[in-house]
């Protein structure tokens, strides 16, 4: 066992960081957190591509998963749905709070493009009414602007996109944050912070992300999701095209006529393994919570027994072929390596307890997966008094339903009868019979 504390406490709180390739993403999180998440998104081979963090604020620990860029040229759209649908149907099925999800988008980008509105649909469809209230939707790139012009300009297109309701005006109508990263550690924390605050106070119990209630407790496939849905509408589009193009190639249109047969044939084959590739990817959405769970908990679990190793050799030092033969086993090949390297980078970011979760290993302190009710009331209490010891910063006080008195001695007591209502450590149980299973998955 790693000496690291493996479980997750009734307190830990996951942020998800969402965006396409470019958003700023990983410098976010490396402000953020303190660690350089730009190492971990150069181990282009390995299973998993969702970097996990975590960091510290006034005693609760804050875990953050940097997910990978959607419109990415090395993956394709519902690849990177799946790794976010497993984390947040895990986390929902593990009774893990989501402290919210950052969605970035940068600043400098003069107009929005297809995908980044496609991008957007998806957080939108995931999240859901009730997750909308606990998204933040960031701009980026402040730091970047070279004039006053583009200060003014750049002023102008955050007013549209608050304002337009195709894009972050529906969502922010619907409870969303909206932020502006100033580029440093301190603007970072303080989006979090916020959101974190916002998302404990905006209802009687932490919000459940559609995507979560779809898969968890409808037992939906994924592409039966609302999220999913926006992906085959859009492959649905896509094949429409190819096939029209493929019929009027055959009708002799588009200039044929001044082309080689060569051509002709090279193009029309172009167009067939298009189409072939595109009808995959929405082979790929019929999968479920279930499914997810089988094949990532396996890419999870590789990492965790790395990260294993590598803290037994740590614990080992003076012995130097202690695990060394476990350890070559490891690193015998080029996957073996990255998986090693990343489960390090893992362990050095005290990320283990969320990585054990996902891995079907971990469980929660205080509360574990399988929850008694009287553990969740217990948990109920902790939750509550970590929430309101937050330091909120420029969020402002907790409102009055707090119940904070002027006397430091009763404050705990205070603020857990006062707010114990209104925060509550777990979500809904999941009513899926998989879902009352799976919890005991692996153990």
């Amino acid at each position: 066992m790693p000496r690291n504390d493996c479980s997750m406490r009734s307190s830990d709180l996951v942020v998800l960081v969402i965006g396409m390739t470019g958003s700023g993403k990983s410098r976010f999180v490396t402000k953020l957190t303190g660690h350089d998440a730009g190492e971990g998104h150069d181990l282009q081979s390995c299973t998993i591509s969702v970097d996990l963090y975590s960091y510290t604020e006034n005693g609760r620990r804050i875990f953050v998963a940097d997910t990978p860029g959607f419109n990415d040229t090395h993956r394709s759209d519902v690849e990177i749905l799946k790794d976010v649908a497993f984390l947040l149907g895990q986390l929902h099925v593990s009774r893990v709070r989501v402290g919210g999800i950052l969605y970035l988008q940068p600043i400098t980008d003069n107009r929005v493009s297809g995908s980044a509105l496609r991008t957007f649909n998806l957080l939108r469809e995931m999240c859901g009414a009730q997750g909308a209230t606990s998204t933040a939707l960031v701009t980026t790139k402040w730091d970047m602007l070279q004039s006053g012009n583009d200060y003014l300009a750049a002023c102008a297109r955050e007013k549209e996109l608050k304002e337009t309701l195709s894009f972050w005006g529906s969502m922010k109508n619907a409870g969303s944050q909206v932020h502006r990263w100033l580029g440093d550690e301190l603007s970072a924390r303080s989006i979090v912070r916020d959101l974190i605050y916002h998302t404990a106070t905006r209802s009687n119990s932490w919000p459940v992300h559609q995507i979560q209630s779809e898969l968890v407790e409808e037992n939906r496939y994924l592409g039966d999701t609302s999220a999913g849905r926006t992906l085959v509408k859009h492959y649905d589009a896509a094949c429409h095209k190819l096939e029209t193009e493929l019929d009027s190639l055959r009708s002799g249109l588009h200039g044929i006529a001044d082309v080689t047969r060569e051509e002709f044939e090279r193009y029309k084959a172009d167009i067939k393994s298009e189409l072939r590739k595109l009808q995959l990817l929405q082979k790929g959405l019929r999968v479920s919570q279930r499914d997810l769970f089988d094949c990532k908990r396996r890419q999870y679990r590789e990492i965790y027994d790395c990260a294993a190793h590598q803290d037994h050799e740590w614990e080992s030092e003076k012995d130097p072929n202690a695990g060394a033969a476990a350890a070559a086993d490891k690193r015998s090949s080029s996957r073996g390596a990255e998986r090693w390297t990343r489960a390090k980078r893992f362990l050095e970011r005290n990320a283990l307890p969320l990585l054990g979760l996902l891995a079907g290993v971990g469980v929660i302190v205080a509360g574990a997966v399988l929850v008694q009710p009287l553990v969740i009331i217990a948990g109920a209490n902790i939750c509550a008094a970590s929430v309101a010891a937050m330091d909120w910063g420029n969020a402002g006080a907790p409102p009055a339903a707090a119940g904070q008195s002027g006397a430091e001695g009763n404050r705990g007591k205070d603020i857990i009868s006062g707010i114990e209502g209104l925060i509550k450590a777990f979500p809904a149980s999941p009513t899926s019979a998989w879902a009352k299973n799976c919890s005991a998955y692996g153990k």
